[in-house]
């Protein structure tokens, strides 16, 4: 390994080797015509040699990288030391690779790779010449990262190009993942893994044990898609082991072979997640307020194998420690918020495109069930569930993939309710043909009774895509009566046709200034369907980042607009002339220990004066503690102003309480306990309270199990 590290030391900055100083320049009047060409000959012969060298140290293509893994009796220990006899069997993975500066990384990195009949196991050696200066502040499971020094494992079971799972690790032995499809966080539920970290004289090392029961993979396979990826605190450096390009593709992924899997039997198991909670001033499922409230329930799980999975929640438990604080700027359509439901969360990505199935559309149920998973090229989803007031939704979806990059869908969604009746339909398409060229393309129809019509809807882009540029052009008609009850589209769409343009330049920089940069520029134009202009619009939006960790960003949106009536849900018979713009700096943007900045936007929206300040910042003064604080003063027909300040302790790994105090119209506060463990009871606690209701306080307790 000492060769390997000196050969890293070696080169500069730009991963090139050191060729020696170029003498001082001769003034003009010393500079003979022979002498002229003999520098420009140089200067030639040095680009070449460059050039040269940078594809002498220039891994094989990323898909082409393949790793057979050995498979062995006696384990490793996973403790984060990689002295264990198994590793010297290991498959090595080597020659890391910067993607996005076309480079090697500063410090090399290896990742060793091995079996037995029941689990992978995965070592890192992540080499550091300045051992001291390793950092890893996250010390609670499934926290956010953040740019510690760690290492990730990016598996790709079914070898489809699409289903990523990510299993990560930190210098200090904390884990973290990102289970492929949706999962919900219980750790017993979704399935645990194990992960260790050491330090050692020349930087670091960490080992990994991810069992083959808690992958989703195809019967009878023994390939997986895989890379292995590091990012260096010090350095800022993010290498792979597979070079994805600087277009992040992911079938340029590698992949590991000769694997043993347990076969299709191994992974029937039932997974049952149990909760009790009690609460006083709480609301029930229809929304009913009740001084005391106690309520229990279940989710359960069958594993039918390892590419197929099934969930029966009954009474689910809804009452969550997560929420959304949404922001006051101005929208003249529904603001997105996202669902920390476990029952929607769990297989999540199997059920598409949000604008046909947005789970927040649901209300809190009495009985759901879903099943979702893979068999060959075929994606499949459905769920139906019964709600009070004998409402009933469904959803299901089929995907087909075609090839590495394509995929053809079909998305049924449906509800009943006591006012409405709504069915919806939908076939989409969407591929990547010779790395650059994205074409998508969908076609739905909606049926409603209850309500005034049936419509469809078309929509279409194409895109050209490569490591710096993006061009296209998106086109959609929309009628005016496409309803889809349980979807999410914006207000404005219906009853409308258009098409937006766009042009983009991105690019990362290995020295310089500059670390990141950005620039889109897009017209946008909509008619309503009586060829009334709906909106003339041009975006021109740029920002970056700095060397020295300064994120900036500025743009502005010009053009007519003319909104929807809410009350008759019509045109306006005026356009407002909009002109907004917007600009905002943030410091200290890969900081673990603070940061602050603002926003600011002003000009002319919904017809009239706009201004919106967001200024904030946070700060961690010790590992375990997090204080954060913001303020946005919008002023748009009168001024609102709302306080957000949080405070959060980690007491240990498994424990933690926070604080959040929101002030608008009314002060809300919230208090929040959570006991989350490996193994064993989950409690949470939290207590609210609202200017608008009773003090309201909810203690909840989880516990799951597995079983064959």
């Amino acid at each position: 390994m000492r060769s390997q590290k000196n050969q890293y030391r070696e080169h500069d900055i730009s991963g090139l080797p050191r060729i020696g100083r170029i003498p001082r320049a001769a003034s003009v009047a010393d500079i003979s015509g022979r002498s002229l060409r003999s520098a420009i000959l140089a200067a030639a012969l040095i680009l070449c040699l460059h050039s040269s060298v940078a594809q002498s140290l220039r891994p094989p293509p990323g898909h082409t990288r393949a790793l057979a893994v050995p498979v062995v009796t006696s384990p490793p220990i996973i403790d984060g030391s990689i002295d264990d006899p198994a590793w010297k069997s290991a498959a090595r993975a080597t020659d890391f690779w910067i993607s996005e500066y076309n480079r090697v990384p500063a410090e090399a990195t290896e990742a060793w790779v091995l079996a037995d009949a029941a689990a992978l196991y995965i070592a890192f050696k992540c080499v550091d010449s300045k051992p001291g200066s390793i950092h890893a502040e996250q010390a609670a499971r499934d926290g956010n990262f953040g740019y510690d020094d760690q290492v990730t494992v990016q598996l790709d079971p079914y070898h489809n190009r699409r289903q990523v799972s990510d299993f990560s690790v930190n210098a200090l032995g904390t884990q973290s993942d990102a289970i492929a499809g949706g999962r919900a966080r219980k750790i017993e539920w979704k399935g645990d893994w194990q992960g260790a970290a050491r330090r050692t004289s020349d930087g670091w090392t960490a080992e990994m044990r991810i069992p083959f029961a808690i992958l989703n993979y195809q019967p009878g396979a023994n390939a997986f898609g895989v890379n292995f990826v590091r990012y260096h605190h010090r350095t800022q450096e993010y290498s792979r082991w597979a070079d994805v390009t600087p277009q992040f593709l992911p079938e340029e992924s590698g992949r590991l072979t000769a694997l043993k899997l347990p076969n299709a039997g191994s992974s029937r198991k039932w997974t049952l997640l149990q909760y009790a909670a009690a609460g006083i001033n709480s609301p029930d499922k229809r929304g009913d307020v009740h001084h005391t409230l106690g309520s229990v329930g279940l989710d359960l799980r069958y594993d039918i194998a390892h590419n197929l999975s099934s969930v029966l929640s009954l009474n689910p438990d809804f009452s969550q420690v997560e929420d959304d604080v949404l922001g006051l700027s101005f929208n003249y359509n529904e603001k997105f918020r996202r669902d920390f439901r476990p029952f929607f969360q769990e297989g999540s990505a199997f059920f598409g495109d949000r604008s046909y199935f947005y789970s927040t559309r649901i209300p809190n149920f009495d009985v759901g069930f879903k099943s979702f998973g893979k068999t060959g090229p075929v994606q499949v989803g459905m769920l139906a569930l019964e709600a009070p007031g004998g409402r009933w939704d469904y959803a299901g979806r089929v995907l087909r993939e075609l090839g590495p990059t394509a995929n053809l869908g079909l998305t049924v969604v449906g509800t009943r309710r006591a006012d409405i009746e709504n069915q919806l339909g939908a076939l989409d398409f969407s591929g990547r043909f010779n790395r650059t060229l994205n074409v998508s393309a969908a076609v739905a129809a909606s049926a409603t009774g209850g309500r005034p019509g049936s419509g469809t809807r078309v929509t279409g882009s194409i895109s050209h895509e490569t490591s710096r540029w993006q061009t296209g052009i998106v086109l959609d008609t929309t009628d005016r009566h496409f309803f889809p009850a349980d979807g999410f589209i914006p207000d404005d769409v219906p009853g409308t046709r258009g098409a937006s343009v766009f042009v983009g330049n991105t690019g990362s920089y290995a020295g310089g200034p500059l670390r990141s940069s950005n620039v889109n520029l897009s017209y946008t134009l909509r008619d309503t369907l009586f060829d009334a202009v709906q909106t003339r619009n041009v975006s021109l939006y740029a920002g970056g980042e700095t060397r020295g960790n300064i994120q900036f960003n500025v743009g502005t949106t010009i053009g007519p607009y003319r909104p929807r009536r809410k009350k008759t849900d019509d045109w306006e018979t005026t356009l407002n002339n909009d002109h907004f713009y917007s600009a905002s700096v943030y410091f200290d943007t890969r900081s673990d220990r603070h940061g602050y900045g603002l926003t600011y936007s002003w000009g002319f929206l919904g017809g009239g004066a706009y201004s919106d300040l967001a200024p904030s910042f946070w700060i961690k003064p010790t590992r375990r503690l997090y204080l954060s604080y913001g303020y946005e003063v919008a002023n748009s027909f009168g001024v609102t102003m709302q306080h957000i300040v949080s405070l959060a302790w980690e007491v240990s790994r498994e424990q933690s309480l926070s604080f959040r105090w929101v002030q608008t119209e009314g002060a809300n506060v919230r208090v929040a306990y959570r006991r989350q463990v490996r193994n064993g009871l989950d409690v949470f606690a939290v207590l609210d309270t609202n200017p608008d209701s009773p003090t309201r306080f909810t203690l909840k307790l989880v516990r799951a199990g597995s079983f064959h």
